[in-house]
């Protein structure tokens, strides 16, 4: 995945994302189907995510507190080690595969 430098959080890109699939799966139906409520799809959509925010809330939530009780139970953390020098990560690093992609 390249990096490029955005002027929203990638997070707001992932939501357009969806956004897009779902306008496109959307345009499929319409050619199989007469008619669409977009109102009700709409409705659909807004209680879907406000469900899969909840639960997302609730699911980070218990980390935090697994996680506070984690590092109560161990007293003091020791520190975190330190970080390779670039020129020996570099020389232990295996060089990649190539790979070819399946059409």
């Amino acid at each position: 995945m390249t990096e490029t430098k955005t002027k929203y959080p990638k997070a707001v890109y992932a939501a357009a994302g969806v956004g897009d699939i779902v306008v496109e799966q959307l345009r499929k139906l319409s050619d199989k189907a007469a008619t669409i409520d977009t109102a009700k799809v709409r409705e659909q959509v807004i209680a879907g995510t406000a469900v899969a925010t909840a639960k997302a809330e609730e699911v980070f939530t218990t980390l935090v507190t697994r996680g506070e009780r984690a590092f109560a139970s161990k007293g003091d953390v020791p520190p975190a080690p330190k970080p390779q020098e670039p020129e020996a990560a570099a020389k232990k690093a295996a060089p990649r595969k190539k790979t070819t992609a399946a059409a």
